[in-house]
């Protein structure tokens, strides 16, 4: 377990530079993080991550200034399709991976999404409550909401399955490794004993 302490100027710098040379490769802040951490082996990546954020966001001389301006109908495409083409990566790191390629900050892009989702849910739910006879939008948009909590469940399920499979792939691959080198081992010591 990591113990809470300051970070040098040089870790702060380092941290900095490392993330970002990592994600002009594609790499994400998560796996980024991860990557530090094995080279400064006393910071963990939660601590690595977290902090990364933190710079970003407070670092006056790390904070990039993002124009506002209104979003286009193309910039509502490449998030959406970011989105799903990355459905199995957090949506803080597709917010994060977006952020370079809109130039925009990655808080504005979550909140961008968020409002038009909801206001996507508000839509459905008016249109179902005029289907079914006027009823109140209100049932609906709740509906629409807990829908979209099953969806994500539902994904995040899909994903750890992938993961237990590819765990139980590792064990059955170490056992036929061990076996191997069981059979290596009685070879040698047939041919030590002729």
């Amino acid at each position: 377990m990591a113990i809470k302490r300051g970070w040098t100027e040089c870790e702060k710098q380092s941290l900095l530079k490392h993330i970002t040379e990592c994600k002009k490769g594609r790499m994400t802040v998560k796996d980024a993080a991860i990557d530090f951490s094995r080279i400064n082996p006393h910071i963990t990546p939660g601590q690595a991550r977290v902090y990364y954020y933190k710079l970003i966001n407070e670092t006056d001389n790390a904070r990039k200034k993002y124009p506002q301006r209104i979003w286009t109908d193309a910039e509502n495409n490449i998030l959406f399709n970011y989105i799903g083409e990355f459905s199995t990566k957090k949506k803080i790191e597709i917010f994060d991976m977006l952020s370079e390629k809109l130039n925009r900050h990655p808080k504005a892009i979550a909140s961008h999404y968020y409002s038009l989702r909801n206001s996507i849910y508000k839509e459905n739910a008016k249109c179902y409550s005029y289907i079914f006879g006027n009823t109140n939008p209100n049932k609906f948009g709740t509906i629409f909401s807990k829908i979209s909590k099953i969806h994500e469940i539902y994904e995040k399920a899909v994903e750890i399955e992938s993961i237990l499979q590819k765990e139980q792939l590792i064990v059955e691959l170490r056992k036929e490794l061990q076996e191997a080198h069981v059979k290596i081992m009685n070879l040698e010591k047939k041919i030590v004993a002729s």
